[in-house]
């Protein structure tokens, strides 16, 4: 790949500090946008606006319409923001799946403290149930950030690991739930054994 002088550079920095259109400054410095996002967060170019507050074209006097949208990329600043917004929205499903464990024990859950299974198998169902309702959750919860992350302008290819990872944590809680329901028709079959047993008696 043919590196840019460090003058070519020097003036994509300006434009995208001035608050220039990500996919106009690529167009015509012929650099791919998502180079520019790489050295824009290497570099800590702070995402400036041009007048108006918008992100504008190359052609400042043209006299043409601001363009705001995808390209207008977000500062690191306000991805810090999105993200942890994001991890915060996790936690009430983190809790949830915790309850159903609670549950599972024979604990006193946190979220549903007022529920009280009468028996094991109550409490087996009742822990199913929250599990496979924690694991829709999650999928809803991703598609929407995702999403979001997507509007804002991420590029996903720096997050391959990331997702990869991601997959293998939904890949060991399919096996855990599909474990869970495993455990849960075993016992069962016990417990119906055990009571065409006893009634046999």
């Amino acid at each position: 790949m043919p590196q840019e002088p460090a003058e070519v550079w020097d003036e994509i920095a300006r434009q995208y500090q001035a608050g220039i259109v990500v996919s106009g400054i690529a167009k015509t410095f012929n650099v791919s946008r998502v180079r520019i996002r790489l050295q824009a967060e290497r570099f800590g170019w702070t995402r400036g606006t041009a007048e108006g507050g918008a992100a504008v074209s190359p052609e400042e006097n043209s006299g043409a319409a601001p363009q705001v949208g995808a390209d207008a990329v977000t500062s690191p600043p306000a991805r810090e923001g999105l993200f942890d917004r994001h991890r915060g929205e996790w936690e009430p499903l983190y809790e949830l799946r915790a309850d159903a464990y609670r549950i599972l024990r024979g604990e006193t859950p946190r979220i549903l403290a007022a529920v009280e299974p009468s028996s094991v198998l109550e409490r087996i169902d009742l822990a199913k149930d929250l599990l496979a309702l924690a694991e829709k959750d999650a999928k809803a919860l991703m598609m929407a950030q995702e999403g979001e992350r997507r509007a804002h302008g991420l590029d996903y290819k720096q997050q391959q690991e990331a997702q990869t990872e991601d997959e293998a944590q939904a890949r060991r809680r399919r096996e855990l739930v599909a474990s869970v329901v495993d455990f849960v028709s075993r016992l069962r079959s016990a417990d119906g054994a055990g009571s065409s047993e006893r009634a046999q008696e």
